[in-house]
């Protein structure tokens, strides 16, 4: 019976260790406005090892990258031309 538990337990915990952190610097934030058609930098902090996806909402392109050995990623995204139609990123693990 402990056996049974016991599995059932890492089965149930199992999914909540394999979510990286990811965090991002506090001027990352809502209603940030970005320089447009340029290249901008977005970084942070994440388990090490972990692979880091950032989507742009204004063009579905997406940044892959992965965390350094101290958890610090990095990358690009190009940004459109102007627009009055608003738009967000989104990071996850």
């Amino acid at each position: 019976m402990n056996i049974r538990k016991a599995v059932l337990a890492a089965l149930i915990l199992a999914p909540l260790s394999l979510a990286a952190k990811v965090g991002l610097p506090p001027y990352f934030s809502d209603n940030m406005v970005l320089q447009h058609s340029s290249s901008v930098k977005f970084f942070g902090t994440a388990d090490a090892g972990a692979k880091v996806t950032v989507k742009a909402s204004w063009s579905g392109k997406t940044l892959k990258t992965t965390a350094d050995e101290k958890g610090n990623w990095r990358g690009l995204l190009n940004t459109p031309a102007p627009s009055s139609s608003p738009s967000a990123t989104a990071a996850s693990p």
